[in-house]
């Protein structure tokens, strides 16, 4: 049965959970640890956290935390203040740039060719998306049209 994410922690979360942006980290990571205090086990503010620790460099303790959303069931019942497609293609993406930062490319490449296959499929018109899947496109030294040849 899916969790109830307090409305307040849905709307003061988001932004940073789907951001991905930098500059935020410390803020994202408070947040997510008190959302998590609040709903414990929540899928959308574990990945939260995974995202605001791998922005602040802490690899290890990312790579955890999007592990273990493997196979999880995003939470639909949230106001669609978390979209779990959208957040399925970002832990791909997250997982290929936590993977690159710990140097294992050849496991980061494969979870960004699922990614890719998403981005493609269905948020070709995301920037935001788009702009985090090019981040780690870069990081494991391809560039977008060098992996789009791979796949073909």
């Amino acid at each position: 049965m899916p969790v109830k994410i307090p409305y307040k922690m849905q709307n003061e979360s988001r932004g940073y959970s789907l951001s991905g942006q930098r500059g935020n980290e410390g803020r994202a990571l408070t947040l997510a640890e008190e959302a998590l205090g609040l709903v414990p086990g929540c899928p959308e503010y574990r990945f939260t956290k995974a995202m605001a620790l791998h922005r602040s460099g802490h690899y290890d303790d990312a790579l955890e935390q999007l592990l273990g959303l493997d196979g999880i069931a995003w939470n639909t019942s949230s106001r669609d203040n978390f979209d779990p497609p959208r957040l399925t293609v970002l832990r791909q993406i997250f997982l290929a740039l936590t993977l690159s930062a710990l140097d294992r490319r050849d496991e980061a490449k494969s979870h960004l060719e699922t990614a890719r296959e998403l981005v493609e499929s269905t948020f070709a018109s995301d920037s935001l998306v788009n702009s985090v899947f090019n981040e780690a496109v870069n990081s494991v030294n391809e560039s977008p049209a060098v992996l789009s040849k791979a796949a073909d």
